[in-house]
C-alpha cells in the first residue's frame, strides 16, 4: 500500500512486471535463444521504461526505451504505437534526455518505442552479421506487442525517426509497407547512398553498406518510393542541412509518383534544434493518421 502510493500505480505495476521476467529468467534454463527475448525491465519515470532484450539478430543484450501516454493502462483497447529510430551518435535516450522532446514524447497520445541502433543505420549489413539492425526492429516489434498493450493492426501503427533513423525508417516502411498507416521522417538520407552527389550534400558510407558500390547503393530509399503509395507521408528537412537535396530528390520523386504528402524546410542545419522543432509537427502528424477512418488509407491524411 505505502509502496503503491509513493510511487504510483504504473510504476508499480511495472515492477511487477519486471520482477515476473526476472523470476521466468531464475527458473528457466540457460539456452541460446533464437527468439527475442525481454531479460529486463525498469521504470525510469511514471511513463517511460527501458527494456533490455536479448536479441538473436545481434547475438547480444540490447535495448529499447517506451514512452507511454498518462492514460496508459495494461489493459482495456490496445494503444496506437510509434517506432522512432535515433540518428547516427544518438541513442534510445536521446529524446527523453533533452526536457523539450521528453516533454513532446510524453503528452503523445501514443505509445513511442525508441530501439538501440548503435549505428547500424538501420540495416541487415551484407558484410558484417552482427550488424543486423533492419531485422533488429522486427524484434523489437515482436517483443513490445508482447510485453505492452498496443495495436497491432497496421491503421495503428507508424514509424519515424531523424538523420540516420529518417533512412531507416522511411527503408523500413518501403519494406513493409503493409505494417503501418504513417511514416515520418526528420532530416533523413532519404537519397543515400548516392555517389553522384557533390561532397558537401552528401555522407560518408559507411563500411557495413558493403565492399561494392552496387551493394552499398542498393540501400538507397528512393527507388523504393512508390512502396508508399499507401501511406500518409511526413518529410521535414533544413534549407543548410546537407540532407535537403536529398530530401528535395525524395520529394520530387513522391510527386512524380502522385503520392500525397507533407513537405516541410526549416531554417537551419543538419542539428537536433531541428529535431525539436520538428517533433511536435510529427507527433501531431501521427494523430491526425491513425484518427483517420476512410477506408483510403492514403487520401485520408491530407483531407
Amino acid at each position: 500500500m505505502f509502496l503503491t502510493i509513493f510511487y504510483g500505480e504504473k510504476v508499480m505495476r511495472a515492477i511487477h512486471r519486471s520482477m515476473g521476467i526476472w523470476m521466468g529468467m531464475i527458473f528457466s534454463t540457460i539456452a541460446v535463444c533464437d527468439e527475442p527475448e525481454v531479460t529486463n525491465m525498469r521504470a525510469i519515470h511514471d511513463q517511460i521504461f527501458h527494456y533490455r532484450i536479448q536479441s538473436p539478430a545481434l547475438n547480444k543484450l540490447t535495448s529499447f526505451t517506451a514512452v507511454v501516454p498518462k492514460e496508459y493502462s495494461d489493459t482495456g483497447a490496445p494503444w496506437p504505437v510509434v517506432y522512432l529510430l535515433h540518428g547516427a551518435g544518438r541513442n534510445h535516450f536521446s529524446l527523453t534526455d533533452f526536457e523539450t522532446t521528453r516533454e513532446t514524447l510524453l503528452a503523445a497520445r501514443f505509445v513511442t518505442i525508441m530501439p538501440y541502433g548503435e549505428n547500424g543505420w538501420w540495416i541487415d549489413s551484407p558484410v558484417s552479421a552482427q550488424s543486423q539492425f533492419e531485422t533488429f526492429i522486427d524484434e523489437v516489434i515482436q517483443v513490445s506487442e508482447k510485453h505492452l498493450n498496443i495495436s497491432k493492426l497496421s491503421k495503428q501503427r507508424g514509424i519515424t525517426g531523424w538523420s540516420m533513423g529518417g533512412f531507416g525508417a522511411i527503408r523500413y516502411a518501403e519494406r513493409h509497407a503493409n505494417r503501418f498507416i504513417a511514416a515520418a521522417a526528420i532530416l533523413g538520407l532519404l537519397d543515400f547512398p548516392n555517389f553522384s552527389l557533390p561532397t558537401e550534400q552528401n555522407h560518408s558510407v559507411p563500411s557495413i553498406f558493403g565492399t561494392t558500390q552496387e551493394q552499398q547503393e542498393s540501400f538507397n530509399p528512393l527507388p523504393l518510393a512508390a512502396n508508399l503509395k499507401s501511406m500518409c507521408l511526413f518529410l521535414t528537412t533544413a534549407d543548410q542541412a546537407f540532407d535537403f537535396t536529398m530530401n528535395e530528390h525524395f520529394h520530387e520523386k513522391l510527386t512524380e509518383l502522385d503520392i500525397p504528402h507533407q513537405y516541410k524546410v526549416f531554417e537551419g542545419s543538419h542539428t537536433f534544434s531541428i529535431v525539436e522543432e520538428s517533433l511536435p509537427l510529427v507527433v501531431d502528424f501521427f494523430h491526425e493518421s491513425f484518427s483517420s477512418v476512410s477506408v483510403n488509407k492514403n487520401a485520408q491524411c491530407y483531407q
